[in-house]
């Protein structure tokens, strides 16, 4: 009974998180949106989010659906840690789901992005990025 639970709980977790970052990223324009992995809504105000490796995951705009959201978020809720956040970007017609990692250190968020592969960073204080490859 406990499984069944579980599953039954991580289904509905799944679709809470799923249609709020879908919302944001509806609310942004298709633009972008993080919600962290306890459901809670919206980008830290401040600090960096940087991606880990092996969880990015491309879908054509044209095609993206909140269906490809849930299923993304399906396959990791419970797997994360509560402090890690959902994110989706979009960029010359392709839309990126990946799970970052909140840092309030620049260098300690460079750092892990050199470390999981990442080409870029997300400023959360000025809502931008910020290409590693540079700094």
């Amino acid at each position: 009974m406990t499984n069944q639970t579980n599953i039954t709980d991580h289904s509905k977790a799944a679709d809470r998180i799923g249609y709020a970052i879908w919302a944001e990223f509806i609310k942004s324009g298709k633009q972008g949106a993080s919600v962290g992995s306890a459901g809670y809504s919206g980008c830290p105000d401040d600090g960096y989010l940087a991606s880990y490796a092996g969880h990015e995951r491309c879908y054509d705009a044209d095609d993206f659906t909140d269906f490809h959201v849930r299923a993304y978020v399906a396959d990791r809720v419970g797997k994360l840690s509560l402090s890690d956040y959902y994110g989706l970007w979009s960029r010359d017609g392709i839309v990126f789901c990946d799970v970052s990692r909140h840092f309030t250190d620049l260098d300690e968020c460079l750092a892990f992005a050199e470390s999981n592969g990442q080409i870029a960073i997300f400023d959360c204080t000025n809502k931008t990025d910020i290409d590693v490859r540079y700094v």
